[in-house]
């Protein structure tokens, strides 16, 4: 048979296990407050990789658009001087021609000045003799 002390620990009995209720309460809310705590920590460390990933993507982007810019800028340096390179030797013989067209130019007008000195001349020789062999004639008819 059962004896009184042991049919009390068997029995159903609410108030030796009230306090291991209010310790396990304690622990579940000592539990929820950490797990709050650590959700709070983990949406904070979220943020902060996220806003790292963010500045690190903005960096990154500006490094780049810097090297771009840098690429351009050698570009056009190298377009500049290559322009000048291959235009100096065309404006070099384009300034030679339009010295010889100059001279061509003299020389053409120089020989067009003798020309019509000539033609003068001869001209001026051609109504002397006429002017001569009219003075004949009317000698003669005279």
């Amino acid at each position: 048979m059962m004896s009184q002390d042991d049919d009390f620990t068997l029995s159903d009995d609410p108030t030796p296990q009230e306090p291991e209720q209010s310790q396990d309460s304690q622990a579940i809310a000592i539990d929820t407050t950490s797990i709050q705590q650590m959700l709070e920590q983990h949406k904070q460390n979220l943020k902060q990789r996220r806003r790292q990933r963010n500045e690190n993507i903005k960096a990154a982007h500006k490094k780049r658009i810097e090297k771009l810019n840098k690429a351009a800028e050698q570009a056009k340096a190298k377009y500049h001087e290559t322009k000048i390179a291959t235009r100096r030797p065309k404006i070099e013989r384009l300034l030679q021609l339009l010295e010889k067209k100059r001279h061509i130019q003299a020389k053409i007008d120089i020989c067009a000045e003798q020309k019509d000195a000539a033609f003068t001349g001869m001209a001026q020789k051609f109504q002397l003799a006429i002017d001569a062999r009219c003075a004949a004639l009317e000698q003669m008819q005279s």
